[in-house]
């Protein structure tokens, strides 16, 4: 599917809009890979959008994220589990935990990482933090690019706080 079949809008603004359902959700359910430059990462964002990232997982596809903070010590274990014994979150069934109520958002953290569908790294400045907000989703033929104030967390996806992002497609 085309990323460009989407009935997407050329800017999004979580007063009016729900920038993770309008927006990130069905990118994620047909992109075949997704690279994300943030100040701020939170795992809940991953539970929240389980139902594209369902269809992610499921189609091979691969996450890059750059992050300014640090991760959570909860996520930090999560990406470490993934990490030091793959074989065993490989095994576990996708569908098993996105119907896992309790910390499925670390589970899959650690999935993702266990699958090399997720790679995390870093970013450090002289001053200050990094704190740019980018996106980009890709498809075989096509490419979307966005950018805004909206970090990779569920406060900055959501209505919760007043965030929005341009669209260049």
């Amino acid at each position: 599917m085309l990323l460009s079949s989407l009935d997407l809008k050329a800017k999004y603004d979580s007063d009016e809009d729900d920038i993770l359902r309008c927006f990130i959700i069905p990118l994620l359910g047909v992109a075949a890979r997704y690279d994300r430059a943030v100040g701020y990462f939170s795992s809940e964002v991953l539970s929240a959008a389980a139902e594209g990232l369902e269809k992610f997982i499921s189609s091979g596809a691969k996450m890059r994220l750059i992050i300014g903070d640090p991760l959570s010590d909860c996520e930090y274990e999560a990406v470490m589990n993934g990490i030091k014994n793959p074989i065993h979150y490989k095994s576990e069934e996708l569908a098993n935990i996105l119907l896992c109520s309790q910390d499925r958002n670390l589970k899959l953290l650690t999935y993702l990482v266990a699958n090399a569908q997720l790679e995390i790294k870093f970013a450090f400045t002289h001053n200050g933090m990094f704190h740019k907000k980018i996106g980009i989703f890709y498809s075989d033929e096509e490419t979307i690019v966005f950018s805004g104030s909206a970090n990779e967390t569920l406060r900055g996806l959501s209505k919760y706080n007043s965030e929005e992002i341009v669209v260049f497609f």
